[in-house]
């Protein structure tokens, strides 16, 4: 799971500079002269369905990622627990015949921590499964994510200028690794993360 959180980052950090592009590219198309006459081209278009499912993508990655956290941080909070736990009953058992009030307030506190500790557990476990199932889904490769943004951002830049939209890339099409969605942009399954 923590190879997977580095590897998610990683995705994040590339969608995010994905969603800069097309932000600049868009601004370029909106600033244009072509974008005052006539009909956007279909790369506009297929540039606005990009940045959706880039924002999505985002959105699910930082959701993954903050569950991983959290995860993270209940489980450091559950060892702390536990060695509270175990330094009130070595204390207990170190002490059988001493004060009793001592003794009955160490009791105390041992049950009380022991609930702690449960209730910690539970939550541990009960984190787990977000990024236990996050961690099987294979991530979107990001240099051909990258890839099929700057080919758009060029289509989209080239139709801002005026130029004719180049030929279709032999195997362009080819479906990435990851794919329950349709991604509109080039009528291919979409590499998604999943949730």
């Amino acid at each position: 799971t923590e190879q997977w959180a580095s590897r998610a980052e990683l995705v994040l950090v590339g969608v995010n500079r994905q969603l800069d592009l097309l932000a600049r590219t868009e601004q370029a198309w909106n600033a244009s002269e072509a974008a005052r006459i006539g009909t956007p081209p279909s790369a506009v278009r297929r540039l606005q369905q990009r940045r959706q499912l880039l924002e999505r993508q985002r959105a699910t990655l930082q959701a993954q990622l903050e569950s991983y956290r959290e995860l993270e941080r209940s489980a450091d909070e559950l060892e702390r627990a536990e060695a509270r736990l175990a330094a009130i009953e070595k204390l207990l058992a170190e002490d059988p015949a001493g004060d009793p009030a001592w003794s009955a307030a160490l009791a105390a506190q041992r049950d009380l921590r022991v609930r702690q500790r449960d209730g910690l557990r539970q939550q541990v476990d009960a984190l787990r499964a977000g990024p236990d199932a996050a961690s099987r889904t294979p991530l979107p490769d990001p240099a051909a994510e990258a890839g099929r943004t700057d080919r758009l951002s060029a289509a989209v830049l080239d139709a801002a200028a005026g130029r004719p939209a180049p030929a279709p890339t032999p195997g362009l099409h080819a479906q990435p690794p990851v794919a329950p969605v349709r991604d509109e942009e080039e009528d291919r399954p979409a590499a998604v993360v999943g949730t």
